[in-house]
């Protein structure tokens, strides 16, 4: 799945079956605290509570955090950190059917100088997507 914004709208790609969605951004902190979070106005100390417990993997930290206001999205997400280099290397999302999903991060780079222009996708699907509304 990729998801992106332009600022207004919300995008969701589906390659596998080349479906496509827009969704128009919501105006105020109503929404999920997952698209709080990709609107960029998610606050970790405001909007969850945290833990870290003490079987931690080696190498790694994990600490869970619960969302303040539950919703079907997300039950709980799992920041996964290097104990090292404390960078983030993955996180863990689960919603309340039980569903998880786990992603880790490879060959991650910060601080690279994107421009504005290297995230607008226009058109924003590829040729031949069906948009489902």
């Amino acid at each position: 799945k990729e998801f992106w914004s332009d600022g207004s709208k919300v995008y969701m790609y589906l390659p596998a079956g080349k479906q496509g969605s827009i969704s128009p951004l919501p105006a105020n902190n109503d929404s999920s605290t997952s698209l709080l979070f990709l609107m960029d106005r998610g606050n970790l100390v405001r909007d969850f509570n945290s833990s870290v417990t003490g079987d931690q993997p080696a190498g790694q930290w994990r600490l869970t955090l619960v969302p303040k206001r539950p919703g079907p999205d997300l039950t709980s997400l799992v920041l996964v950190v290097d104990r090292t280099t404390f960078k983030l290397s993955g996180f863990e999302t689960r919603d309340d059917q039980g569903g998880t999903t786990t992603i880790q991060f490879q060959n991650f780079k910060e601080n690279v100088g994107l421009r504005d222009q290297d995230f607008t996708k226009n058109p924003p699907f590829p040729k031949g997507t069906e948009i489902i509304k």
